[in-house]
């Protein structure tokens, strides 16, 4: 698994620039549990950022996630 090389500053300024776009997100839950998530982002705070999928769910995610290789978000 490839992990992002950023820091969380560099992580808040590139989730800023894709809100409201979409995304798939892939999401390692631990022991072998990976979920699959389609959506866009729909805002950004400053601990967490919220993605709303298309199955009506909300997912929130923190930072620390994304810079740790837990969460992976790519645009469409």
């Amino acid at each position: 698994m490839k992990r992002m090389n950023y820091t969380v500053e560099q992580a808040r300024q590139k989730i800023g620039g894709i809100i409201g776009k979409d995304v798939i997100v892939r999401r390692n839950r631990g022991r072998n549990r990976i979920e699959h998530y389609s959506g866009c982002i729909q805002s950004a705070y400053n601990n967490i950022f919220v993605i709303h999928t298309i199955d009506n769910h909300i997912l929130t995610c923190s930072y620390c996630d994304l810079l740790c290789g837990e969460v992976q978000i790519k645009v469409r």
